[in-house]
């Protein structure tokens, strides 16, 4: 959530515990953006972090049981990363 005020393509952030869904928008529309879902996990990969697409525009996070806050910050940064990096394509 506390991305949501920097990128208006994140639109919904869902989740119980440790499993979170954060849906990809077109801000222009608010409809789900699958390619963007897609492009997102792909290029979250390349920076080193493991997300699934879940749905028709939602990226999942499924960490460990075990996780500090340090790790979960590293996880957000490079999910922002991710997200600009696909944004600026």
């Amino acid at each position: 959530e506390e991305l949501q005020p920097r990128f208006a393509q994140i639109g919904c952030v869902r989740g119980r515990g440790l499993m979170i869904g954060v849906e990809l928008i077109d801000p222009a529309t608010g409809e789900g953006d699958h390619d963007l879902a897609e492009a997102v996990m792909e290029e979250a990969f390349r920076k080193g972090l493991l997300v699934l697409t879940c749905g028709r525009s939602t990226i999942r996070f499924c960490p460990p049981l075990t996780l500090s806050g340090e790790q979960a910050d590293e996880a957000v940064g490079r999910f922002a990363l991710a997200l600009e990096a696909c944004i600026a394509r």
